[in-house]
C-alpha cells in the first residue's frame, strides 16, 4: 500500500492567520482549490481553512469579509498527516472524521503537501487500474 506522499497535492497553497476573508476567497478562487493551511511568519502551520468556512461564515449578516480575518473562520489545530501514513490509513481517517482534507508534515512537522477527497479519489482510481 502506497504512502500518501505519492497522490498528495503538491505546492501547497497556503495563507496567513490575518490575511482578510476576501483575500482567501480570491486565493481559492485564483488557485482553484479549496483548502489552505494557515501558516504564521516562521512556517509552523496553525490552522486550515476550507470553502466550508467561508460559506458558514458568510451567514453571519453582520460580519464584514473585508475586514474580518481567516483567524476567525480557520479550523485551529487540524488533522495532519505524516507523509509516511499509508494512503488506506489517510483514506480511513478522512471518512472518520468528516473532514474533506488534511495537511501533511515531513519528519521535521515541515507543511510539505495537502491530502484531499479528491486526492483519494485519484489514488482509488490509479489503485484499481493497476491491479
Amino acid at each position: 500500500m502506497p504512502a500518501i506522499s505519492k497522490y498528495m497535492t503538491t505546492p501547497v497553497c497556503t495563507i496567513t492567520p490575518d490575511e482578510t476573508l476576501v483575500a482567501a476567497r480570491r486565493l481559492m478562487s485564483e488557485r482553484c482549490v479549496r483548502h489552505l493551511p494557515v501558516l504564521v511568519e516562521d512556517g509552523r502551520l496553525v490552522g486550515i481553512l476550507t470553502e466550508r468556512d467561508l460559506f458558514v461564515m458568510s451567514a453571519f449578516n453582520h460580519l464584514d469579509a473585508a475586514i474580518a480575518t481567516v483567524r476567525t473562520a480557520m479550523t485551529p489545530r487540524p488533522v495532519c498527516f505524516h507523509e509516511d501514513v499509508p494512503l488506506a490509513d489517510a483514506a480511513a481517517e478522512l471518512h472518520r472524521r468528516k473532514i474533506s482534507s488534511a495537511p501533511v508534515t515531513d519528519r521535521d512537522g515541515r507543511l510539505i503537501g495537502i491530502f484531499t477527497e479528491a486526492d483519494a479519489m485519484r489514488a482509488l482510481a490509479a489503485e484499481l487500474a493497476a491491479t
